[in-house]
């Protein structure tokens, strides 16, 4: 488990390191396109930053947007890292706010 994250539900994460991604099969239930675009964006953040960025859910059902690198990784861009998520938060709004909305209405209720 990655550190800091415990408390989080993953949908996706990518790593730059393996060159590969994990999409979270208890979110199976998403539309295909959200799917594919979350595992897209994921996928273009890790090769930008140089390490891994990782995409969940708080308990709240808030998106948390999360990025991380191997302990003394040089290459790993940080500031990049914040500057790209402050960039998806300003153009994928929309999409946020409707996989909020999904979490909190439609998968909480499920677990429940």
């Amino acid at each position: 488990m990655i550190q800091g994250i415990e408390e989080n539900e993953i949908i996706v994460t990518a790593s730059y390191y393996q060159e590969k991604y994990f999409f979270n099969p208890q979110f199976a239930s998403l539309p295909t396109a959200v799917q594919e675009e979350l595992t897209q964006i994921a996928i273009l953040v890790s090769a930008k930053i140089r390490g891994i960025f990782i995409i969940s859910f708080s308990k709240e059902g808030t998106i948390v947007f999360q990025t991380r690198s191997l302990p003394g990784d040089y290459d790993f861009d940080e500031i990049g890292g914040e500057l790209e998520i402050k960039k998806i938060q300003k153009e994928k709004a929309q999409l946020l706010y409707s996989l909020k909305q999904w979490y909190q209405l439609i998968y909480l209720a499920k677990k429940e």
